[in-house]
């Protein structure tokens, strides 16, 4: 960069999101050192934390959630699963076994599909994107089926309070289109953290 927050090459104003992003990571990093130590387990939860803190700002500024984000991270979170079923080093796992993993995608993934289906069904509008299905089915593949439950209660809880919130102050209506990517993404983190051991006990 260069002063005035400008890139040094082409000039271009560089968006308050980007060092934004950063921090975030950083915070990400240290809290997952923090709580699970040098450990496989802390270095998965720091690349899925990274990557839901980068979904929240690309869903909240274009309404999307990329498909070379979402189909990467599940087939990452079903290799997680094998690896840590048969492969002896791969210790401390986000998730049990590969199956766990498999359903964990389903489940996630699957529920969020039906949902939209009826919705779609019931009032001929579309009430949940593409992304958001496969953004559950991505952490369900990486945190496992004991994941899901949690994720989607936490993100819809939030998504709802945003909801309200935005109705109350008359910034929103019952047709407002909110994005409920970081949501679900702000639910997997609090999984992750809060504590990932309390809710697989």
């Amino acid at each position: 960069t260069v002063p005035g927050g400008k890139c040094r090459y082409c000039k271009a104003p560089i968006s308050g999101h980007y060092p934004l992003v950063e921090l975030l990571s950083g915070f990400a990093a240290a809290a997952s050192a923090f709580y699970y130590g040098t450990t496989f387990t802390a270095a998965a939860v720091y690349l899925l934390t990274a990557t839901l803190i980068a979904i929240t700002f690309i869903d909240f500024e274009f309404k999307i959630i990329p498909n070379r984000i979402s189909y990467p991270g599940m087939t990452i979170g079903l290799l997680m699963g094998i690896a840590t079923e048969f492969y002896g080093p791969f210790q401390h796992p986000l998730t049990p076994s590969a199956i766990d993993s498999l359903f964990g995608m389903i489940a996630g993934g699957g529920f969020f599909w039906s949902i939209g289906a009826l919705y779609y069904l019931f009032t001929k509008r579309v009430g949940l994107g593409g992304g958001d299905i496969k953004l559950m089915g991505m952490t369900g593949a990486i945190l496992g089926l004991q994941s899901v439950a949690p994720t989607i209660f936490i993100g819809s809880l939030l998504g709802s309070v945003v909801g309200i919130a935005l109705m109350v102050i008359g910034k929103g209506g019952r047709q407002t289109e909110i994005p409920f990517g970081p949501w679900l993404s702000l639910g997997a983190i609090v999984y992750m953290f809060g504590n990932l051991k309390l809710f697989q006990s």
